[in-house]
Parts: structure tokens; sequence; C-alpha cells
């Protein structure tokens, strides 16, 4: 039974500017940089602005780590750390790790416009800097943050048919994602789509639509990954999925299909859609397109 509970489950502190800054010396930063000048020739360093997400997707597992009630960290904390990154790690560019961030504020007013009232006060609009949206993001928060000085934004696409948002609870119109590449191109931000194919209903005329959607929406950066049952997320079934070896699986390979779909179709599928947006594709996914052409 004391084997049972390795992992200890304490409530979520509230206020989240109360918890200290990483230390990034003892999280080895100086490797990370390393790393991200290697793959996007910038030194990226990336931090949290808030934990949790609302939505209800069925292939996110994060919840289970997060819950889903939204604690963002105040403006003037989130540039405390950026600041502290710049004087101490001279970061060239910085990316929020959260699930979405954008979300309400403490103050009622957008999050988005807190944020750059906060970047423009500091000076440091020339500070590039990039998080991740759903797709139904308001085009005056978009605006508010280019003010900021975002200059990408990842967009949690998921698919071009109508059928699998529904199937996935995705939650987010099809026209409101067209909407949100446009204005982000009108604001000057590169704009990345996330893509995952093979969620539960997928078939071989989702995927064409899929594909016709990817061309409409031309994304500055993609990726495309095959839907993995996490433990914790809608996708995953205790009674079926509890031998799987999770350490060997990823949204890039070792799953087995949860779609009409066999596995090699998918697998097909991610090497023809990778193959045709291959000059867009993000580093990481370029190095497992790469495996999957092997």
């Amino acid at each position: 039974e004391e084997a049972k509970e390795r992992v200890l489950k304490l409530p979520f502190i509230a206020d989240v500017d109360t918890i200290p800054f990483p230390d990034r010396v003892l999280a080895r930063m100086s490797h990370q940089l390393d790393i991200t000048q290697e793959l996007d020739g910038k030194r990226i360093g990336s931090l949290f602005g808030s934990r949790a997400c609302p939505a209800k997707c069925t292939f996110c597992s994060s919840r289970i780590v997060w819950g889903r009630s939204p604690r963002n960290r105040s403006p003037k904390n989130i540039m405390d750390e950026v600041e502290r990154l710049v004087d101490t790690f001279k970061i060239e560019r910085y990316r929020f790790a959260d699930d979405i961030f954008c979300f309400s504020s403490q103050t009622g007013v957008s999050k988005a416009r807190d944020m750059a009232e906060e970047v423009q006060k500091r000076g440091l609009e020339w500070l590039p800097w990039e998080c991740n949206l759903r797709g139904n993001i308001s085009e005056t928060d978009l605006e508010w943050l280019a003010r900021a000085g975002c200059k990408l934004v990842n967009i949690g696409v998921e698919t071009g048919a109508e059928l699998i948002v529904k199937n996935i609870k995705k939650g987010v119109l099809l026209d409101s994602v067209r909407r949100s590449f446009r204005k982000a191109r009108e604001m000057g931000m590169e704009r990345r789509s996330y893509i995952i194919l093979g969620t539960p209903g997928e078939t071989v005329e989702t995927l064409q639509q899929t594909w016709q959607f990817v061309e409409e929406l031309d994304p500055d950066r993609i990726s495309f990954t095959v839907a993995a049952p996490y433990p914790g997320s809608d996708l995953y079934d205790p009674a079926t999925m509890k031998a799987e070896r999770f350490d060997l699986i990823d949204e890039y390979g070792g799953a087995k299909s949860l779609c009409s779909l066999t596995t090699d179709e998918l697998k097909y599928w991610q090497r023809e859609f990778s193959r045709r947006w291959k000059e867009r594709l993000t580093p990481h996914a370029v190095q497992r397109a790469d495996e999957l052409e092997r």
C-alpha cells in the first residue's frame, strides 16, 4: 500500500505571486540556453505566467497537474522574473510555457492589456516573446500582445474538421481560428499551428479537411503530432491501457491508433503532412520528421 502512494497531492497555491522564482543555476539554465542557441539561434528563457487551463480538450492531461481553475501571476511579478533572466542570463527572447496565456486577469481587465502596460512601463518592448493561445482569442487582445512585444503566437488548431473539433471538445469555431490567424499576421506576429492527427473519429476525409485548412491558414511554423492517450486525459482508458509503456510513447510515435485508421496509416499521413510543410516545421518537429523518413 505504501508503494502505491508516490505522489503527494497538496492544495493548490492560490496566490502564485508568492511562489519564489526558480533557481535556474541549479536547473542548469546555461545548458538549456545552449540548446536554444543551437536550435533557434537565440538565447531563449522560459517561464510560467499562470497555472491551469479551464478548457476541456479530450487529448490534454495537464489538469491532473494544475487543476482547471486559472491562477494568474501579476504582470509585475512576471516582468520581475523576465528582468532577472535578462540581467543574469542575457536572454534574447522569452517564451511562456502556460497551456494558454490569455485568460481573465485579477483586475478584470484583459490580461494582454495588463501585460502590455507593464512591459511598456519598463521599456522592454524590444525584447521579443511568445505564448500559447486558443484560436478564439479576441482581436483586441492580439493587438495588446503585439504592443507588449509578442512576436510569435502558438495556436492550438488541432484539426480542420468540424466533426473532430466537436469530438475533442475544443470549444473553438474554425471561423474564430481563421480570424485569429489573419489578425495575428496583420499585427506582424508569426503564427505557429499545432495539429493533432488521429483523435477518435479521424478518417481520411477529416485528414483531407485538415490539410485544406492548414493550406488556408498558411501558418509560419507548424508541427504535426499523433494523438497519444496520456493518463489523465479523456483518451486514456485505465481498463485497457494501464499496461502501456508510456515512457516509450509521445505525440510523435509509440501510441496505438485511437481511430479507424491503423497506426501505419497515421504514420503515413504524418509523413505526408510533414513533407508538405517541411520548410515550416519547428526544429523539434524537423528532427522527428527525419526519424519518420527512416
